[in-house]
């Protein structure tokens, strides 16, 4: 066990609200349950597993440390950064978004 755990910065608070808001409207609470679900999985696996996400986005924008991992279902990646004590959401992006100007 790392000890870490997860916080939340305000812009990915933000996405979170967001995103259950757009299917709370477009779909149902079913769905917008399935995808707080998911996205939880994909947070633990996160916090279990912090270097299996993707560090291409991190090269790519020149932030150290940055990766992203996709919440399985839906079509968003949670964008993290892994540090000592916390792993740092920075984002949770739609990945039809511009996902690099978004975090650039």
């Amino acid at each position: 066990m790392t000890g870490r755990h997860i916080a939340r910065r305000t812009l990915a608070r933000r996405d979170f609200e967001e995103v259950v808001d757009y299917y709370l409207e477009q779909a149902s609470v079913e769905v917008a349950m399935q995808w707080i679900a998911a996205l939880e999985d994909a947070l633990d696996h996160i916090v279990a597993h912090p270097r299996s996400g993707s560090p291409r986005l991190g090269h790519e924008l020149r932030i150290a440390r940055l990766r992203s991992w996709p919440v399985t279902g839906f079509p968003y990646l949670v964008c993290y950064i892994e540090g000592e004590e916390r792993i740092d959401v920075l984002r949770i992006l739609h990945r039809k978004r511009d996902v690099r100007a978004s975090l650039g």
